[in-house]
């Protein structure tokens, strides 16, 4: 079942929508999702369709790329929907069709690119709703490029990704010295990059800091939760909790511990334990002061699992997402 609602991105024939939305993520995908370079286009095609001329340096292929925009109605995408197929691959001198479509291609489109691929040697590939998303939810770059064109269904997406990411591999680590590697791609853009003295170690850091990059709304969306349950004991600006990019626009609020005395044992050991994600000397330092005694208190993340046995749901709920997602 597709996780991806393709409907929103916006029609190109609804007045006001923007018209060129479908075109911007197409290219958007097959640059920094596929890694290949945009050469030509958009350009519109007899068909009223768009057609983008794209660079495939791995295998040394232009293809043409066709975009179809149907979501919107749930048609497929038939034979008489792409239209001089062979004309158009040699007006972009391209090698390879690749439909590129928010629904499916009907039977019959398969069949005419079929007929081509058997009688004139064309080679073609099909990109539909489920295999665009497959591709968008399986790597960092695509993840990103999922958030800004489908953000209502990468927020039901969100809980699903709890996994190790896989985006790097042994053949992205680089040797910069003799038992200096790193990926470079991961870090590229920060203003320090870790080295390991293996390549297999330098792969395992950069998927940690690539499955922490995807984690980071999750956690953020979580701690929003948090603070929405707990408002009293966080400082929230007054943009307010929605407008909060990042948990240090929500901090903890470490002078409200005067307070604590005011919320029930499991609600309180439940804030304790969200303040502990940030901070957990602090919350060692208040429960002494509550006359806990802290050294029998080990305040890591998994020293509240018991706590999942004693909340209430909403509470459980939260503290199980910070948790799964934890990238202070």
């Amino acid at each position: 079942m597709a996780r991806l609602n393709f409907k929103e991105i916006d029609a190109s024939t609804i007045k006001g929508n923007d018209s060129d939305q479908f075109e911007k993520f197409s290219k958007q995908f097959f640059e920094h999702a596929l890694k290949m370079e945009v050469i030509s286009g958009p350009s519109r095609g007899p068909d009223g369709g768009v057609d983008l001329s794209v660079l495939d340096k791995g295998a040394n292929e232009r293809l043409l790329v066709s975009c179809k925009h149907y979501a919107h109605s749930g048609k497929s995408v038939g034979r008489a929907d792409e239209e001089d197929i062979l004309d158009r691959l040699a007006e972009h001198n391209c090698d390879v069709f690749i439909g590129f479509y928010s629904t499916i291609a009907s039977s019959g489109l398969e069949q005419k690119l079929e007929r081509l691929k058997r009688n004139k040697k064309i080679k073609y590939k099909i990109y539909d709703n489920e295999s665009i998303e497959a591709v968008l939810l399986d790597s960092v770059s695509g993840f990103h490029i999922a958030k800004r064109f489908f953000p209502d269904s990468i927020k039901n997406v969100w809980p699903q990704i709890i996994s190790l990411s896989t985006a790097y591999s042994l053949d992205d680590a680089t040797e910069v010295d003799s038992y200096k590697w790193v990926v470079l791609d991961q870090f590229k853009s920060s203003s320090t990059i870790p080295y390991a003295s293996a390549a297999e170690d330098a792969v395992t850091i950069a998927n940690e800091a690539a499955t922490e990059e995807i984690h980071q709304p999750m956690f953020l969306a979580a701690w929003k939760d948090a603070v929405r349950l707990y408002p009293k004991y966080f400082s929230i600006p007054k943009e307010g909790i929605d407008e909060a990019i990042h948990w240090r626009d929500l901090p903890p609020k470490w002078e409200a511990k005067i307070h604590l005395d005011e919320l029930r044992p499991n609600p309180r050991w439940t804030l304790l334990a969200i303040w502990s994600l940030i901070d957990r000397n602090k919350v060692r330092e208040i429960l002494k002061e509550l006359r806990h005694d802290a050294s029998q208190q080990d305040l890591d993340l998994m020293s509240f699992q018991w706590l999942a046995e004693s909340t209430a749901t909403e509470r459980r709920d939260i503290l199980t997402r910070l948790f799964a997602y934890y990238c202070v």
